[in-house]
């Protein structure tokens, strides 16, 4: 009986000594297997023959985690079932509330740099954002608060979940704030947010972060920030994120930072009430004169060394998983300025340019949003539907496919397909210590 099997398109190969890993995009599956095996259950399904005693069991195990397939079995079109089942998903609503699009601070990397002059969402846009949640009340409801420095619009916020709460619209809410205006007087009103989490960003302990993270008046800011983390800690149980931004003028700062928590706030991070993440600076709007930003090759090598030290083994994700649909694809994904105007994607906030409706106006252009959600989709591009590591890349970053083919960026592919390979090996070891 002929084998009637293929390989699945999905797999990456890595071929050591005696022995060959085997790691799924499609499945995450990942094994090793003596080369002489492999290759013969390679010859097996090219030449279409009989599967042999011997390699039944190990081939019905690969098939089972994805790395052997029916010859009528079309993996593309099952990541695109999953990818278009989340693009479409109508169970719930993501909304990223700006209440404001000003800051008081002055970080040189922000990409909103343009956008900072409008000021503070008006009862109108508030009362027109609490209406379309509440028409929407049956959907689960997860609001990010965004800015700008949202805390500058803290009375916004509280009106606009005080309103929620008063017509008893279910929603959950997540915080990124630069932790400066966490006063007490604010923290004691958090409950009133349904916070899932709070995500702080530092550059660093006081001697990084005071370099780049100053209040637009040139005072520091680390002190006043960890003085307002230890009182958030002891008045409220919500969950922090530290996220750490790094660039090439404080690449100790995540370390730094690690070292610093456990030190000073040891039982949150062991209770995991705080995590510590890094965040790499990234050149998307033209702004790195001097080259402190990581190329994709550097931070690639920075997360090697980090694996090949283990210090941040439980920190980080050992191996890719599945990619789907950013927010700019997603159906009830919106992103809303302190003006009431709706975005598609965080980086276009504040830009009428890419505006594709109004809360002010209670208008939205469909022409738009069904540009914007279905630009460059990877399964129109040929390359793409042939590639392994389509199911961990989603084609990339829409905005990037579009520079991509408008000739401003080489190109938008994952840095994995180049380096994922060479890092099987040790991804495999530490994989079998967890």
């Amino acid at each position: 009986m002929k084998s009637h099997m293929k390989l699945s398109l999905f797999n990456i190969t890595y071929t050591e000594k005696e022995y060959c890993l085997v790691y799924n995009t499609f499945s995450s599956a990942f094994v090793r297997i003596p080369l002489s095996c492999w290759e013969e259950i390679v010859q097996v399904i090219h030449d279409g023959k009989s599967v042999p005693s011997h390699l039944d069991t190990t081939m019905k195990d690969l098939m089972k985690s994805g790395f052997i397939l029916s010859d009528k079995v079309d993996e593309l079109n099952k990541y695109k079932y999953l990818y278009y089942s989340n693009m479409f998903d109508n169970q719930s609503i993501h909304l990223f509330i700006a209440p404001t699009m000003k800051c008081n601070f002055n970080c040189y990397y922000c990409f909103e740099s343009g956008n900072k002059n409008h000021g503070l969402m008006s009862d109108d846009i508030v009362h027109n954002l609490v209406q379309y949640l509440y028409k929407n009340r049956n959907k689960r409801i997860v609001i990010h608060w965004f800015g700008g420095e949202p805390l500058l619009g803290f009375r916004q916020i509280l009106h606009i979940c005080r309103l929620l709460n008063e017509k008893k619209v279910d929603f959950i809410s997540t915080l990124i704030t630069n932790g400066s205006l966490l006063t007490k007087s604010n923290i004691v009103c958090l409950e009133e947010l349904h916070l899932q989490r709070i995500q702080i960003s530092l550059d660093g302990i006081a001697k990084d972060h005071d370099r780049r993270r100053t209040f637009k008046n040139g005072k520091p800011s680390f002190q006043l920030i960890i003085d307002n983390l230890r009182n958030l800690m002891q008045m409220t149980d919500n969950k922090v994120c530290i996220q750490v931004t790094v660039d090439h003028d404080n690449e100790m700062a995540y370390d730094d930072v690690v070292t610093y928590m456990n030190l000073h706030f040891k039982e949150y991070v062991d209770s995991k009430r705080i995590l510590i993440g890094r965040n790499f600076v990234q050149d998307r709007t033209d702004f790195d004169t001097s080259n402190v930003c990581f190329t994709e090759d550097q931070q690639m090598k920075l997360e090697w060394d980090s694996l090949s030290k283990q210090t941040r083994e439980k920190a980080m994700r050992i191996l890719p998983g599945l990619n789907f649909p950013c927010m700019l694809r997603c159906k009830n994904s919106f992103a809303v300025d302190s003006k009431g105007d709706i975005f598609l994607c965080l980086e276009h906030l504040g830009n009428p340019l890419y505006r594709v409706g109004s809360f002010k106006e209670g208008k939205m252009n469909l022409n738009k949003i069904a540009e914007g959600r279905f630009m460059y989709m990877p399964f129109e591009d040929s390359a793409c539907t042939k590639c392994a590591f389509l199911p961990i890349c989603g084609g990339g970053c829409p905005i990037d496919r579009a520079k991509v083919n408008q000739g401003s960026l080489p190109s938008c592919c994952t840095i994995y397909k180049d380096k994922l390979v060479q890092l099987l090996p040790k991804l495999y070891e530490l994989k079998c210590k967890q």
